[in-house]
């Protein structure tokens, strides 16, 4: 019923457009309001159609622009996603939600050293680092820039010292390095998040096995990790 209701509002939307006669801002906010709705229902191509109409016809211009950025990097189209991500920030060059968008799609196209920029400027401005800092993180590690890795993850722990992919990371990243003392202790942390515990309470799935059994799934790799590290420093 609810997504009947909402099709039903943007045929009437589509109509209003299709007609003509408003002015130019009304159909600058009309355009972006569908193309929100689009974006909001997970249907890009949709988005991008009408929110492309609405470029350039008042002081909307960011949002559309961001909105765009956004929409091209769900569709893993990096470089049209950079293209409008620059063009928001030419407008609000201190944007943190732009900048790390910026940054996300810099290192899908493998330019980690201006991702890093990116992202560094991102955690400066931003109130709340976290995720920045997890990003950090994550462009280090395929960087293999294990130190700096660790230091952004030490970062999230700082301010939100129960995260799971911090904590998980860390423990991967001691156990390449074969730190043993400090890789059990950040898996053992991560251990009760586990599916095998029964607690369903985090999608371990997501990470990489841990370095010593890569053949395993993440939870298993963890466990035999953890009793491989536990003998060895015992």
């Amino acid at each position: 019923f609810v997504q009947s209701c909402n099709d039903l509002i943007l045929d009437g939307l589509h109509d209003k457009i299709s007609l003509g006669g408003l002015g130019q801002k009304a159909e600058q906010k009309l355009l972006f309001e569908v193309g929100l709705a689009y974006s909001e229902k997970g249907r890009s191509d949709l988005a991008i159609k009408y929110l492309s109409r609405s470029v350039g016809r008042g002081a909307e211009d960011f949002n559309i622009l961001l909105l765009l950025a956004q929409q091209y990097k769900c569709k893993n189209d990096y470089r049209k996603a950079l293209e409008f991500f620059e063009l928001s920030l030419e407008i609000k060059p201190e944007n943190v939600d732009a900048l790390f968008g910026k940054a996300v799609v810099l290192r899908g196209l493998d330019r980690y050293e201006e991702s890093v920029e990116s992202l560094s400027i991102a955690a400066k401005l931003s109130k709340n680092p976290v995720p920045i800092y997890l990003e950090l993180g994550h462009t280090h590690r395929m960087q293999r820039k294990v130190d700096k890795a660790i230091e952004s993850y030490e970062k999230v722990l700082k301010r939100d010292f129960n995260n799971i992919s911090a904590l998980y990371h860390l423990g991967f990243l001691f156990a390449e390095k074969k730190d043993y003392v400090w890789a059990i202790a950040f898996y053992r942390k991560v251990l009760p998040y586990s599916q095998l515990t029964g607690t369903h309470s985090y999608p371990l799935h997501i990470f990489p096995p841990c370095p010593l059994f890569r053949d395993h799934e993440p939870t298993e790799s963890i466990v035999l990790t953890i009793f491989f590290i536990w003998f060895r420093v015992e």
